[in-house]
This record gives C-alpha cells, sequence and structure tokens, in this order.
C-alpha cells in the first residue's frame, strides 16, 4: 500500500544540496512530488538529515529551493521529504509538477 500523500512523477535532472554543518554534495533527482523527491547520490545520507536542496530542471533557468528531511536512505538513493519551501520557490515547484501531470495524462490519452 503506497502512504504518499501526492502522485510522483519520473524525472531526471541535476541536484545540489548542502546541510547545515557544511557537508554538500550533488546527484539526480528521480523523481518529484509537491511533498518529496527522491535523489540518487554517490554520497551517504543518513535518516533524517536535514538538508537544502538546489534543484535544476532542465530546459528552465529556474533553480528551485527547498529544505528538505532525509526519510529512508539505501544504496546511492535517499528520498527527502520537502518541510519548507520559500514561496516563489513552492510557486516554481508546483508549476513544474503541474506540467510533468500534464504530460503524463497527456501520455496516457495517447497510449
Amino acid at each position: 500500500m503506497d502512504r504518499r500523500k501526492d502522485a510522483r512523477y519520473v524525472v531526471l535532472f541535476r541536484t545540489t544540496y548542502s546541510s547545515p554543518k557544511r557537508e554538500s554534495g550533488e546527484g539526480s533527482l528521480l523523481d518529484i512530488s509537491l511533498h518529496g523527491c527522491r535523489l540518487s547520490t554517490p554520497n551517504t545520507l543518513e535518516s533524517g538529515k536535514e538538508l537544502i536542496l538546489h534543484l535544476y530542471p532542465p530546459g528552465t533557468i529556474i533553480r528551485i529551493e527547498a529544505r528538505a528531511i532525509v526519510r529512508w536512505a539505501k544504496e546511492g538513493e535517499a528520498g527527502l521529504e520537502f518541510v519548507d519551501v520559500p514561496y516563489e520557490d513552492a510557486k516554481a515547484l508546483h508549476d513544474l509538477v503541474g506540467t510533468l501531470e500534464k504530460a503524463a495524462l497527456n501520455q496516457e490519452t495517447v497510449a
């Protein structure tokens, strides 16, 4: 049973992150929803760790910033929950997810 509140959409784009302890890294975002994402990274992340994410959707000049908590981590991947997204970034995130949702619906219609 899936406990997620929102649908997740498969993506692949560059992400950088940092922690309050000045640790930093980068990776690839594998999926996203309004409330979280799945990140692939060569670095080991620990459950409960707070990160500041910078998401770089391809084909745009925007950067979305969000504070997130690592909810699970295993073998180069981590599930993150967005816990604080500044207003302008939240609007950009909502627009991004809306675009992904429309694309998914269009694919279903074509199939």
